[in-house]
């Protein structure tokens, strides 16, 4: 049996250039959706959220 060359098998696990474009593209749109919404949306109006709590009176009775 003649010796021969070895084989060389590309089995892809080099990632392509497209998986990183689309990465990025995706990482662009989230944290420009991120920043509409904290700026309150299209106008840019500030819209002020008013929450009001009540809580029970907790304080011990004294006789």
């Amino acid at each position: 049996m003649p010796d021969s060359e070895p084989t060389v098998i590309n089995t892809g696990e080099r990632s392509s250039g497209a998986g990183w474009f689309v990465a990025i593209l995706l990482l662009l749109v989230i944290a420009g959706g991120g920043f509409y919404l904290y700026n309150g949306g299209f106008g840019g109006e500030k819209k002020a959220i008013d929450v009001e709590v009540t809580l029970p009176d907790a304080t011990p009775k004294t006789e």
